[in-house]
């Protein structure tokens, strides 16, 4: 019973902050697995929510978290995604790593690039860490 008042805390306090954000229309989505709580956000106006690379999404996700814990006195993993953007980023990412994999394969030099979050970072390690071409 307390799972559900947590999902409905959490649908709550999503709703509110988007009301505060003038999000005019929306649907909300939420899926519990196992202990993480993804909230899936639709909506037609995602720019403002996702703002540049995912920085936006991601200080919003820490607010919804905050306001959780506030709310209910427990820690919530609650990851936030708005209109499948996780998803894009991270075959964004993965694209990125492949051409970057074969640049250094073909130049025998290191490559740097755009400074990337600890997710972002991760994403790319377990991509890269059975390339052939990569040690």
């Amino acid at each position: 019973m307390k799972e559900k008042k947590n999902l409905k805390i959490i649908e709550k306090t999503v709703a509110e902050i988007l009301k505060l954000l003038a999000v005019a229309r929306f649907d909300l989505i939420l899926v519990e697995e196992e202990e993480i709580i993804m909230v899936t956000i639709k909506t037609e106006e995602p720019e403002l929510l996702i703002g540049r690379d995912g920085e936006n999404l991601g200080a919003l996700q820490l607010i919804v978290r905050l306001s959780v814990y506030k709310k209910s006195g427990e820690w919530q993993k609650i990851i936030l995604n708005v209109n499948d953007w996780r998803e894009k980023r991270e075959e964004y990412l993965q694209k990125l790593a492949a051409n970057l994999a074969q640049k250094v394969k073909f130049s025998g030099r290191e490559v740097q690039f755009a400074s990337l979050t600890a997710t972002e970072r991760r994403i790319i390690h377990l991509y890269l860490k059975d390339h052939p071409d990569v040690l």
